[in-house]
C-alpha cells in the first residue's frame, strides 16, 4: 500500500478546498479535490485550477475589479473548448489557449465573461473528489437552519404585530 500511496502523492500531490458555487452541483463549497498538478495533456471535459485572467469585458466595470481584487486566487472550471473548437460569440479556440466554464452558469464568471484563457495560466488538473471533514459541512448546515428558524420566527412576530 505505501507504494501507491508515494506513486500517488508523486504524482497529485495537492489537496484543495473547493470554495464558491461555480462548479455546482459537481463540486459544492468545502469539498475536497485530489489535483494532478501540471497536467500536460488538456481535454474538453477536463476540470482545472488556473489563474484567472483580467475581465475583458469593458461594459461589466464590476467584472474587472472583481478580477483585480482576487489578486492570486485560483478558479477552478470544466474546460469546453481546445485548440481549433469554434466557440459562439469567440470564434475559434487559439493554439495554447482555452475556453472555460463552470458548471452553474447563474453563478460562474468564466470565459464567457473574460475569453480564452492561456494552457501556462493552468496550474492543475482536479482528478477527483475525496470528500470534506463532516464536522465542518454539518456545522455549516446546522447554522443555516438555525438562521432560517430565527428568519422565520421574526417574520411570524412582524405578521402577529
Amino acid at each position: 500500500y505505501s507504494t501507491i500511496f508515494t506513486l500517488s502523492y508523486q504524482t497529485y500531490k495537492r489537496i484543495w478546498v473547493i470554495r464558491g458555487q461555480s462548479m455546482y452541483p459537481l463540486f459544492d463549497d468545502y469539498d475536497w479535490v485530489l489535483l494532478e498538478k501540471n497536467p500536460s495533456k488538456l481535454k474538453r471535459n477536463d476540470i482545472v485550477v488556473f489563474l484567472p485572467p483580467l475581465a475583458r469585458n469593458k461594459s461589466s466595470p464590476k467584472l474587472s475589479t472583481y478580477y483585480l481584487s482576487r489578486k492570486k486566487k485560483y478558479a477552478v472550471k470544466r474546460i469546453t473548448g481546445v485548440e481549433g473548437d469554434e466557440v459562439p460569440s469567440w470564434g475559434k479556440v487559439p493554439k495554447d489557449k482555452l475556453y472555460v466554464e463552470g458548471d452553474n452558469s447563474k453563478t460562474s464568471i468564466d470565459s464567457r465573461s473574460y475569453g480564452f484563457i492561456s494552457k501556462e495560466n493552468v496550474i492543475a488538473r482536479v482528478r477527483c473528489r475525496i470528500g470534506y471533514p463532516i464536522d465542518f459541512k454539518l456545522k455549516k448546515h446546522k447554522k443555516k437552519v438555525e438562521e432560517e428558524e430565527e428568519n422565520h420566527k421574526k417574520a411570524k412576530q412582524t405578521l402577529k404585530d
